[in-house]
Formats: C-alpha cells, structure tokens, sequence
C-alpha cells in the first residue's frame, strides 16, 4: 500500500459523497480529526481510524485491503469465475436511488443489462452501456450512477 492512510480516507470519503463534517458526524469525531487525517499531518492510531470507519460500511481490513488500480476492462473472464458456476446479483437504478456504491470482496463482472451507468472507482471512472462488461478486482470499491432513466446490472461473482 503505497499511498498513505489520509489520501486512502480522502478518496474513500469522496466515493460516498460525504464531506469531511458529514463523516465526522457520522463516525461522532471532531471535524477536525477528519481533515488532519486525510492530510497526514498525524499518523492516527488503529483505533482512531476505526472510529472514523464507522461512518462508512467498511471494516478496518476492507479499508486496508481496497484496491486502489484501475479496473480491468478486460473481455475474459476472471480465472475464479470460471472454477463453477457464480452467484448473480441484480442492481436497478431508477429515478428513486440515482446511485449506488457496492464493495465486490472477490474477483466479480459487472454486466449491463440495461440502460447505461457511470461507474467510479477509487482510481477512475467509465461509462457503460447495455451489452458491456468489466471485470472487477478483489477489493474493489465502486460508485454506479444511472445515465438513463432507468439501469440494471448483474454482478456475477464466486462466494468465498
């Protein structure tokens, strides 16, 4: 984990469109632990991030553990998906939740079925349309937004 702890709550923070009195509220700390955090201008204990923590669903692992690259906009499927047969979930975004943020634990594909989405990462973003696909690591912390009136999507991923 290259980047530090402050820039990794910073990006976190923003994915779920909260601002740093928002998470502060959220996590019952000072406003100001937030933002000396996310400057790394202390190196805060485990227990203090923690506490930040639970103003996001993540557990301190989650946190640690996100994967920060790019997805991988590849056309194959991960290797773990092919070992048996996946679980599917099904997402819709309608005019009523316009944007969802999702945390795939293990290697998954998110597929359009309808509609399009703007998916943001931590580390980018992209659009897709019905008929496309992306591959998503371990790990991977996303934010949907429907680009149509209405989206649905399938995310197909192996139980651990």
């Amino acid at each position: 984990m290259s980047e530090k702890v402050g820039q990794r709550l910073q990006l976190v923070r923003k994915l779920y469109g909260l601002s740093q009195r928002e998470l502060a509220k959220k996590a019952d700390v000072a406003n100001s632990a937030i933002s000396v955090m996310e400057q790394d201008s202390v190196s805060p204990s485990i227990a203090s991030i923690d506490k930040v923590l639970s103003g996001f669903p993540l557990t301190l692992s989650e946190f640690l553990h996100l994967n920060l690259e790019s997805p991988s906009y590849t056309t194959g499927e991960p290797a773990e998906l092919r070992a048996s047969a996946p679980k599917l979930d099904y997402f819709e975004l309608t005019e009523n939740e316009s944007s969802r943020v999702i945390l795939c634990r293990q290697p998954s594909r998110l597929f359009v079925l309808s509609g399009s989405i703007q998916m943001s990462s931590l580390a980018s973003g992209c659009r897709l349309d019905q008929g496309q696909s992306i591959v998503l690591e371990p790990m991977t912390l996303f934010k949907t937004q429907a680009t149509s009136a209405t989206a649905q999507w399938l995310l197909a991923y192996n139980e651990v």
